[in-house]
This record gives C-alpha cells, sequence and structure tokens, in this order.
C-alpha cells in the first residue's frame, strides 16, 4: 500500500487528479462518445455474427444468403476502411431488392456507416429513407443521432422520443436509462 500523509489519508493518484482536472462534462462527453463507438463496433461485429450464423443454419433462398453476403461484405469492407466502396455495395444491394424492408434494414446500415465515418449529412439522408420504407426504433435512433451531429436538435429529440415509444419494454436491467438522460438533455437544450 501507498505512504499515508501527515493527516493520515492517502496521497492523490496522478489518475485521480488527471481526471479531476477536466471538467465533468467533456468527460461525461468524451465517455458517451467512446460509448456509441463500441456500440456501433459491437452491433456492426454482432450483425455479421448473427448474419453468418443465419447464413449456416436457416433454409435460405439463394437471394435472402446473397443479401447476407453483401451486408457482410460493406462491413469487412468499411472495417479494412474503404468507407465509399461499403457504401456502394449497400446502395447496390438496394437497387437490386425490391422488398421495401429489406431496404431499409440497408439504408439503416448505410446510415451505420455514415455515422460512424463522420459523415453525418448522409448518415441522417440514410436513416430518413430508412425510416420511410420500414420505420423501426433503429432508424429513428440513426434519424436522431445523424440529426444531433449535424446541429438539428429538434428533429433529434423528436427521433429520440420516437425511438423510446418504438422500444417499449426495455430488454436490459438498465432500462432505457441512457436514452432518457439523452430526451432530457435535448429537452433541457430546447427549453
Amino acid at each position: 500500500m501507498g505512504e499515508q500523509d501527515k493527516q493520515g489519508k492517502m496521497p492523490a493518484t496522478t489518475e485521480s487528479v488527471v481526471v479531476s482536472r477536466v471538467p465533468r462534462s467533456r468527460l461525461h462527453t468524451k465517455l458517451w462518445i467512446i460509448g456509441v463507438i463500441c456500440f456501433v463496433i459491437l452491433s456492426a461485429v454482432v450483425t455479421a455474427g448473427v448474419a453468418l450464423y443465419q447464413s449456416r443454419h436457416s433454409a435460405q433462398s439463394p437471394s435472402e444468403a446473397s443479401k447476407v453476403t453483401v451486408s457482410q461484405q460493406a462491413t469487412g469492407l468499411y472495417l479494412s476502411g474503404d468507407y465509399k466502396q461499403a457504401q456502394q455495395v449497400l446502395s447496390q444491394a438496394i437497387s437490386q431488392t425490391g422488398d421495401k424492408t429489406e431496404q431499409g434494414k440497408l439504408y439503416e446500415q448505410k446510415a451505420n456507416l455514415a455515422y460512424t465515418n463522420g459523415d453525418y449529412a448522409n448518415g441522417l439522408q440514410f436513416a430518413q429513407l430508412a425510416e420511410q420504407l420500414n420505420p423501426t426504433a433503429n432508424s429513428a435512433n440513426w434519424i436522431a443521432q445523424n440529426a444531433e451531429k449535424v446541429g438539428k436538435k429538434p428533429l433529434a429529440l423528436k427521433y429520440y422520443q420516437l425511438e423510446l415509444q418504438r422500444i417499449g419494454k426495455p430488454v436490459t436491467p438498465s432500462g432505457n436509462a441512457g436514452l432518457k438522460a439523452k430526451i432530457a438533455e435535448l429537452q433541457a437544450e430546447a427549453q
């Protein structure tokens, strides 16, 4: 254990000094950004894993199997640093399917990639197209996140609220605390 000072207290560690110098709001923002990045990466990995599992363990038509491959291909291209090619692969898949639900899912993936790449204006457009084709909690989330990044806070608030409504009953022990906090933050900014 460390040495105690004259008052019997342990001296502050370097780590606690560094953290205390960062204003709470900056620290909160950085942690939130790190959390979002981790969520996006985790969701891409989970999506690829689920798609791979489904392609191996379910009876799919050749067209369904190719859609899974498109999603995996786009994710792989993005992770290897080719954002534009990943978006092109998804755009081509959208043009080749007549299924609006599938098109909506592909636009959600385009919005996800755009957001992750910092291309928020295009991310917002892709998310809005996903919302028109197949309104889900995910499409609402991508509209909200991209809208917030381009400074459209009222739009972001509207779609975070819609996302919360669409989620319904929470599936995690923490519930929707993070989403509710984001809504409260935007509501406070609006006043």
